[in-house]
């Protein structure tokens, strides 16, 4: 905001020389913001993709500790949706959203405190709506739970179609069921 003000006064003003020096910190300060956000993402990016690695590898070696039972019990597409989606899903979160977290938390701890201290009863009335606010969140929540774990489920049953279908293919081909095998995908 200073450098702002400071260029704002020089383009108004008759001050011409250190409109270029102002001008010229600008964009350096411009570029210097870019080149950290770059390399931030970057950094996010890379943390993620270890992550990534790391949960996938935990999770297949944990699969195949477990005994024979608890997979004659479980369909394979849930097993390789959870080796592929979910450790992804997780992964884009932690190293996506979780990250800037933080300082959200903080700017909004520091409106609210600024917001309290100019107007009182208008940032009582922002905390009573951001309340209801999650307890209506929390409700849909729900709903939006259990229409997750129906898309879990129909696409676990794909990749187990999927799978089983690329098992037998030379089987499928033999007796010439593409047909009934793709239909039996779509649904």
């Amino acid at each position: 905001p200073w450098l702002g003000g400071r260029l704002s006064e020089a383009l108004l003003g008759d001050r011409s020389d250190s409109l270029y020096f102002l001008g010229g910190v600008t964009v350096c300060v411009l570029l210097v913001q870019l080149g950290s956000r770059i390399v931030g993402r970057l950094g996010v990016a890379r943390v993620g993709d270890e992550l990534l690695l790391d949960l996938r590898q935990r999770t297949f070696d944990h699969l195949q500790h477990l005994p024979i039972a608890h997979h004659e019990q479980r369909k394979r597409g849930d097993q390789l949706s959870l080796l592929t989606t979910d450790a992804q899903s997780i992964s884009a979160f932690l190293s996506g959203a979780l990250p800037g977290l933080v300082p959200m938390l903080l700017t909004l701890a520091g409106a609210l405190a600024m917001l309290a201290w100019l107007r009182p009863l208008l940032a009582l009335i922002v905390v009573l709506t951001v309340v209801m606010a999650v307890v209506v969140l929390r409700f849909w929540m729900r709903v939006i739970r259990r229409r997750a774990r129906t898309w879990f489920d129909s696409q676990s049953e794909t990749v187990d179609v999927a799978e089983q279908a690329i098992e037998m293919l030379p089987m499928i081909k033999a007796e010439a069921c593409e047909p009934r095998q793709r239909d039996a995908y779509l649904s």
